[in-house]
C-alpha cells in the first residue's frame, strides 16, 4: 500500500537511482528478518488466520475502543481505572479525533481538486495505514489485547505531529499548548506505569528478582532445571531471568521450538505454577491414570516425578449402539473407525448435552478415550457414567473442568492438542456408558471423531 500511493506521487519512481538505493537499504536493514521468514517457511506472513468467536459490529466497534484507551495511555490495561478523573482522561482521545479528522479533511479536499502534492500524498498514506490496520484487526477477531493495535502507534504520533504543525501555521502558541497538553496527559501516565519512576514498582521488581534468583537455586538443585509453564507470559520471562540454566517452556504456544524440545527431551520434566496447582490440572492428571509428587518453592510449585499410569488397551468394538442427546450427524460416526468422521453437537457447548454406547453385553472398563477431530471440540467438562441396564447410571469420573489432552511419554505427562483425551477410571463392570457434556462455550461445539473404551491391560 505504501509503495503504490508513493508510486502515485512519483510515475518516475521506479526509474529513479534514489528509489533503488532505498530499496537496497531497506534490504540490507531488513536481513535479520528475511533470513528468519526463509528458515520458517514465512511464518510472519501467515495472516488468514482469524481468531474464533463471533463477534457483532456494535461488539467489535466498542472493544476496539476499549482496547484505544490502553494504547493511547488513558488506562494502563482493559477494565482498569483512568490515569487522569473524568473528563480529564478524554484529552488525548480528544486530540487524536481531531487530528484524523483534519488529516482526513485535507485527503478530501485534495480529492476534490484543490492539490495533490506531496504532503496530500502523505496524509493519504496515513490515513490507509490506519484503515488498513483496523480492517485487519476487525478481520481477524484480533479484539483480545491492545498488542494487536501497536502498528498504529508510530502513525498516530505522526498524526499528532501534523496536528501540531496545521495549528502552528496559525499560531505558534497554539502549537505548543498542544504539544504541552499531549505530553502531559501521557507523562502522567508514562510516571505511574513506569518501574524506575514507581518507588512501589521498584520495589515490587526487586523483590521478584530475589524471589525468583532464590527459585532457580533451588530448582538447579533439586535437579528441574526443564519445566513447562501453563501461563503465557510466565514461562518466557522465567527462562530470560534464569539465563537459560533453567528452561521453562509452553507445552504448545511456545514461540522458540528449541525450548519445548528440551524440555520434552527430559524424563525429569515437570510442571511449574504460581500460587498453587490448579484442580482442573490435577483432575485431567488423575484421568490420565498417572501418580505425581508436587514440591513448593516459594510462592511457586513444581508438579513432578510422574509415575506411568497403569496398563490399558482399547476394547473392540463389535456390537455396540451409539446415541445421542443431539443427533445433527449420526452418532455411530464416533466409533466408525474413520478419524475424518464425526459426531458433533452442531452448536456451542451446553451442559446436559450426552453421548451414550451400549456394549451389548456387561464387560469391565476402566476408562473411555476421546478424539474430538480438533482440540477446541474437547467438553469443557464432563462426566463419565455407567449402567448396567441403561436406566440406573453412576458416576465413574466426573472433571468439571478440561484443560486439554495428555500423554504419558519420556517419564512425564506431556501434553499434545492431536493426543485422545484419555478419562481412566476404577474398572467398574458395566454394560452402558454414558459421556454427559457439563461445560459451556460461547462458540466451538462437543464434537467426538473417535471413542475408545478402555480394559485393564
Amino acid at each position: 500500500t505504501a509503495l503504490l500511493v508513493l508510486w502515485a506521487a512519483d510515475l518516475r519512481l521506479p526509474v529513479r537511482r534514489g528509489a533503488w538505493l532505498a530499496f537496497g537499504g531497506f534490504l540490507l536493514g531488513s536481513l535479520p528478518f528475511w533470513i528468519v521468514n526463509f528458515a520458517r517457511d514465512f511464518a510472519t506472513f501467515k495472516t488468514a488466520e482469524r481468531f474464533g468467536g463471533a463477534w457483532t459490529l456494535s461488539d467489535a466497534l466498542g472493544q476496539l475502543m476499549e482496547l484505544a484507551t490502553v494504547l493511547l495511555g488513558v488506562r494502563e490495561y482493559m477494565g482498569m481505572p483512568t490515569f487522569l478523573p473524568w473528563p480529564l482522561a478524554l484529552i488525548v482521545p480528544g486530540v487524536v479525533v481531531v487530528a484524523l479528522a483534519i488529516l482526513l479533511w485535507q485527503a478530501l479536499a485534495g480529492l476534490a481538486g484543490r492539490g495533490h502534492g506531496i504532503e496530500w500524498h502523505g496524509t493519504v498514506l496515513l490515513l490507509v495505514f490506519i484503515a488498513l490496520t483496523l480492517v485487519i484487526v476487525l478481520w481477524g477477531r484480533f479484539l483480545q489485547v491492545p498488542r494487536y493495535l501497536v502498528p498504529l502507534y508510530p502513525v498516530l504520533a505522526i498524526c499528532l505531529a501534523r496536528l501540531c504543525q496545521v495549528v502552528g501555521r496559525r499560531s505558534a502558541v497554539g502549537a505548543a499548548l498542544v504539544v504541552v497538553v499531549i505530553c502531559g496527559s501521557m507523562g502522567i501516565a508514562l510516571a505511574r506505569t513506569t518501574v524506575v519512576l514507581s518507588p512501589e514498582r521498584r520495589a515490587e521488581y526487586r523483590a521478584r528478582r530475589t524471589e525468583e534468583a532464590r527459585l532457580f537455586r533451588d530448582l538447579e538443585a533439586a535437579g528441574l532445571t526443564r519445566l513447562y509453564a501453563l501461563d503465557y507470559w510466565l514461562a518466557p520471562r522465567l527462562t530470560f531471568d534464569a539465563g537459560e540454566r533453567v528452561i521453562v517452556a509452553l507445552p504448545d504456544r511456545d514461540r522458540y521450538p528449541p525450548y519445548p524440545a528440551a524440555v520434552g527431551g527430559t524424563p525429569n520434566a515437570g510442571y511449574l505454577f504460581r500460587a498453587g496447582v490448579p484442580t482442573w490440572f490435577e483432575g485431567s492428571l488423575r484421568a490420565l491414570g498417572v501418580e505425581y509428587r508436587t514440591t513448593a518453592f516459594g510462592h511457586y510449585t513444581v508438579v513432578h516425578d510422574f509415575t506411568a499410569p497403569p496398563p490399558a488397551e482399547p476394547r473392540e468394538r463389535q456390537g455396540w449402539e451409539v446415541q445421542a442427546s443431539i443427533a445433527l450427524e449420526p452418532a455411530a460416526q464416533a466409533i466408525d473407525g474413520d478419524p475424518a468422521t464425526r459426531w458433533t453437537t452442531g452448536r456451542p457447548q451446553q451442559p446436559g448435552e450426552w453421548l451414550s454406547v451400549d456394549l451389548g453385553r456387561v464387560v469391565e472398563i476402566a476408562g473411555v478415550a476421546i478424539t474430538p477431530g480438533r482440540v477446541e471440540d474437547l467438553p469443557r467438562g464432563v462426566r463419565v457414567e455407567g449402567s448396567l441396564d441403561g436406566t440406573t447410571w453412576r458416576p465413574l469420573l466426573v472433571l468439571p473442568e478440561i484443560f486439554g489432552p495428555f500423554r504419558f511419554e519420556n517419564g512425564a505427562a506431556r501434553f499434545d492438542p492431536a493426543a485422545p483425551l484419555t478419562l481412566r477410571f476404577p474398572p467398574a463392570r458395566l454394560r452402558h456408558l454414558r459421556l454427559v457434556q457439563t461445560g459451556r462455550d460461547p462458540v466451538y461445539w462437543w464434537s467426538v471423531a473417535e471413542l475408545s473404551v478402555l480394559i485393564a491391560g
